[in-house]
């Protein structure tokens, strides 16, 4: 069987990673699990249960300072030890965490060239699946199995082995958008992501501790557009601007916001390694959308 880390940033929601504990502490298998406190209050005897699990590997890692996701993230990669990584908001709950646990070995084991799954992410409030938490644009195809282009942030699983190599964007912020990044790296790759329709965790998508809206649709606008910059054909670069910057100034957004964003676009560009034609092959092939 694979081993396996699980991943967990903590900000400001305190009764919401208690519950998710509380779900990981009824597993039976062995596990590590790794929780970065972003915030500045030390919440390390509010979670101490965990280790009334002894197959809990648990690490608390607090350095009173907030990384945001993509570097909160990296930090847990250095401080994973096990075959595959899964990564979950500190606001998602699910019923059965061996379930998840035995899954997703059986997906890794019967493919060596699957590197991420992208989880099946409903609302905890309606039960119903979350449109913009659904890694495909066809939302026919919710209930079953299918290769994808990329993962959702709220809960996934990548082999530790890729992400040896490849981390997350360090220069994105507190938020936005990193999970795509890394996405289209695996697929550039050569490798898999694969959505499941059977592993289900529901996500509250809590307030505490979210941006603003606007300031949430400003960093998805810059980062998505960094990554055209660094990976992407010039046509994919100029309708991701276009089509997110108008959509950031619809919201009600400052346009002078936007052009402060240049010197990251052009700091993106010294990054550039534009990504090869077996790229764009596999996102026809999956259907996929990288025009915005």
């Amino acid at each position: 069987m694979k081993t396996f880390s699980v991943g967990i940033l903590f900000y400001k929601r305190l009764n919401d990673i208690i519950a998710l504990f509380q779900c990981l502490s009824k597993s039976s298998l062995k596990f590590e699990l790794i929780l970065l406190n972003n915030d500045n209050i030390d919440i390390s005897n509010e979670v101490d249960f965990i280790n009334n699990n002894d197959n809990i590997d648990f690490k608390y890692i607090h350095h009173f300072n907030n990384y945001g996701v993509a570097k909160g993230r990296n930090i847990i990669i250095e401080n994973s030890s096990n075959d595959i990584l899964i990564f979950l908001d500190d606001d998602v709950v699910f019923d059965d965490f061996n379930n998840i646990l035995i899954q997703c070995n059986q997906y890794f084991l019967s493919d060596s060239k699957l590197c991420a799954i992208a989880f099946k992410i409903i609302s905890f409030d309606n039960k119903n699946i979350v449109k913009h938490e659904f890694p495909h644009s066809n939302l026919q195809k919710t209930n079953c199995d299918f290769n994808t282009y990329y993962i959702i942030g709220a809960g996934n699983a990548i082999r530790k082995e890729f992400l040896n190599e490849h981390r997350f964007p360090t220069d994105f912020g507190l938020y936005g958008m990193e999970e795509i990044d890394l996405s289209y790296r695996i697929i550039n790759s050569g490798l898999k992501i694969l959505y499941s329709s059977s592993i289900i965790i529901e996500h509250k998508r809590s307030v505490n501790g979210r941006l603003l809206p606007l300031d949430v649709i400003f960093r998805n606008t810059v980062n998505r557009c960094c990554i055209a910059i660094k990976y992407l054909k010039p046509y994919y670069i100029i309708t991701c601007f276009i089509f997110w910057s108008c959509y950031y100034l619809k919201k009600g957004g400052n346009p002078f916001r936007i052009l402060s964003a240049f010197n990251i676009f052009i700091n993106a560009y010294k990054q550039r390694k534009p990504f090869d034609d077996v790229f764009y092959k596999t996102i026809k092939d999956l259907n996929g959308r990288i025009i915005y």
